[in-house]
């Protein structure tokens, strides 16, 4: 399986110094799957976005999937958020953002631990799969 491709657009630039970071102003929350309620599947998908200079976001891009539907649905939310943009020198710019979207059943046991370690991997692994990728991009 291919790691998915990270949205970077040349024009994004990343949350850092002089950077003041885009804030959500309204949040959508994703439906569970009948696929994921029937196998009781609980996780965190991780996407990769950017917010536009308008505060909404495009190029979603899932970076660590759940599967069973929760991808997709975790998706569609996300792009129905609004942000405040994020700012540099006081101008509004495009920022690339990452957004971790979480899925679970209430009065469940769940191990954040292991679902942390399962985000990081697949995170790294589709950094190592970029490209242009380097050493340095860890």
């Amino acid at each position: 399986m291919e790691a998915p491709a990270l949205a970077d657009p040349d024009d994004a630039v990343r949350d850092g110094p002089g950077i003041e970071a885009p804030r959500v102003l309204r949040k959508f929350d994703p439906e569970y799957s009948p696929e994921a309620r029937a196998e009781h599947i609980q996780g965190t998908v991780v996407l990769q976005l950017v917010v536009n200079e308008k505060g909404r976001p495009i190029d979603v891009t899932v970076m660590s999937p759940l599967g069973f539907g929760l991808d997709e649905l975790a998706t569609a939310a996300v792009q129905r958020w609004e942000f405040s943009p994020g700012t540099k020198g006081g101008m509004p710019v495009k920022v690339l953002a990452t957004i971790e979207v979480n899925s679970r059943f209430q009065g469940t046991g769940f191990d954040a631990k292991t679902e942390r370690r399962r985000s990081l991997f697949n995170l790294a692994l589709a950094t190592l799969n970029k490209p242009d990728a380097t050493v340095s991009s860890l």
